[in-house]
């Protein structure tokens, strides 16, 4: 289903916010693009993990540690929610982006472990579900998403 005039608008404006580097107000554009009812199924998993994205750059620019905390729980329910849509669709390419935003959630949330043992579960969960994803992107031949999760993988130690 196309995005009616309102709907591209919205999408155009968050674009832009996030070439700004306004993360946290392209994430509300995004999730005020989510609210209206035009938004296919793919759309939808796409638009959550770009909020997902904006919220994790955008607690790197608060300046306490409650907003930190919160912007990166944000960001770590919005790329569930993209895990969860993608992994509805059945394909090779939507079942490793499903990994992929389950690896950056991990990641994520790793920042937010009250231990160091907690830590390393979570950075371990991220790799596992990294390697899952390679290896979905490599049997749908999506060289350009494979080289996007070894990127992500390089951010877990």
């Amino acid at each position: 289903m196309p995005l009616d005039a309102d709907s591209r608008a919205m999408l155009k404006k968050a674009n832009e916010q996030e070439g700004k580097h306004e993360w946290l107000e392209a994430a509300k554009s995004y999730e005020k693009l989510l609210s209206s009812k035009q938004v296919a199924s793919s759309l939808a998993a796409e638009t959550w993990e770009r909020i997902g994205f904006c919220y994790n750059w955008a607690s790197r620019q608060t300046e306490d540690l409650d907003g930190f905390k919160k912007l990166r729980q944000l960001s770590v329910e919005a790329y569930k929610s993209a895990a969860k849509l993608f992994e509805k669709e059945d394909s090779l390419k939507n079942q490793g982006k499903s990994a992929q935003c389950k690896a950056i959630a991990e990641y994520v949330c790793s920042w937010l472990a009250s231990n160091s043992s907690e830590k390393r579960k979570m950075l371990d969960e991220c790799i596992e579900f990294g390697k899952k994803s390679l290896e979905a992107f490599e049997k749908a031949d999506d060289k350009l998403n494979y080289g996007k999760m070894c990127n992500d993988l390089l951010l877990s130690p």
